[in-house]
């Protein structure tokens, strides 16, 4: 089935896109720009258009449109689009067009999966980049760092700019499984297992075709990894009861807020578990080694409840040490937003936890 595509035109230009033997997987309707933007983002929602064509004219009425789907301008004119990365000049030829339009895909593929990725620092610029370079293989990967710090982020951003994309992201944090359930929710289980027992798919089944992240990865018991091992280098299990194996085409994101080189050490975390998983590893630096990220982060978690930080609010943030990463940030600015009496949140309206009292 081909995807559809919207083209926004001035009616005289109707018929100059000539290029539909280069755009064959597309399904192209015509709509005229004098429409209102909530007319033309309501057939967008309504026919699940996937893509967007527009006349430069209507480039600064249609901005809205460009941050719900991938889009190309057509440009007629030489008209100023220096910092607009998305067009194309009219005429063009069939190579040029299926490029840029896969560049504009690829590039609002990475905006969709770094939407919560927030900072302008080194270390936030290096979290992209791995992105950029993981997501392109089926590798195990391993993130490490503090609690809060969005090492799900990471995994989330990965799996959505894979290929594996249109498939299930699966997140399980370790801890939260009894060791007495393990087998059954990540394995499944077969009718007659055990008493009162019926058909029930597990984790790695689920996630055929998808990812499976598994934070906390440190805290799985020794029984478990060696089953673990065991599925990470077949692909195949067996159901809880069930004899016969099954196969699931996975990839595979693990998390941890330990050393697993310490955990290995400690004989606490399988030797060969470890090289298994640590072939695409990366470490998240905590926020308190960030600090010129947090306005951004603030700035845009207020901005959700309609209220702005004030100049000195921010500098108050940016001073504070949080061990609890941006999660602590977060859950800081939530109360704010709640107590504060203005739009604009003032420095007296950021409370402090006591808990880092004793650090």
């Amino acid at each position: 089935m081909n995807k559809k595509c919207i083209y926004i035109c001035n009616e005289s230009r109707r018929g100059k896109l000539l290029y539909q033997q280069a755009l064959g997987i597309y399904d192209i309707s015509v709509v005229e720009g004098n429409e209102s933007l909530e007319s033309i983002l309501e057939q967008v929602k309504k026919q699940n258009i996937e893509f967007a064509f527009f006349d430069d004219e209507f480039y600064e009425k249609l901005k809205p449109l460009c941050e719900k789907i991938p889009y190309l301008i057509f440009s007629y004119n030489d008209i100023d689009l220096k910092t607009e990365k998305n067009f194309i000049f009219y005429p063009c030829s069939f190579y040029e067009l299926e490029k840029k339009v896969n560049e504009s895909i690829e590039r609002f593929g990475e905006h969709d999966a770094y939407a919560d990725i927030l900072g302008t620092s080194s270390a936030i610029s290096e979290v992209k980049a791995f992105i950029k370079k993981a997501c392109k293989y089926d590798f195990p990967v391993v993130i490490s760092g503090e609690t809060g710090t969005g090492k799900n982020l990471i995994a989330k951003a990965i799996h959505t700019l894979s290929h594996r994309k249109h498939k299930r992201f699966l997140e399980v944090n370790v801890t939260t499984v009894p060791h007495t359930l393990c087998e059954s929710i990540f394995f499944g289980v077969s009718k007659g297992a055990f008493t009162g027992a019926l058909d029930k798919t597990g984790l790695f089944e689920e996630a055929d075709g998808g990812t499976v992240f598994l934070d906390e990865i440190e805290n799985m018991d020794l029984q478990m990894q060696g089953k673990l091992l065991s599925v990470i280098e077949q692909k195949k299990f067996s159901r809880l009861g069930e004899h016969s194996e099954r196969m699931s085409d996975f990839r595979l994101i693990t998390a941890t807020n330990e050393s697993l080189e310490d955990k290995v050490s400690q004989k606490s975390f399988r030797q060969d578990l470890y090289y298994r998983l640590n072939i695409l590893p990366f470490y998240i630096k905590p926020l308190r080694e960030r600090k010129e990220d947090i306005p951004l982060i603030a700035q845009k978690h207020v901005a959700a409840y309609n209220k702005t930080l004030s100049e000195v609010a921010c500098e108050k943030l940016q001073n504070h040490v949080w061990y609890g990463n941006v999660r602590e940030l977060k859950n800081c600015l939530t109360r704010a937003v709640a107590i504060s009496d203005s739009d604009t949140i003032g420095d007296s309206d950021i409370l402090f936890s006591k808990l880092m009292n004793s650090f």
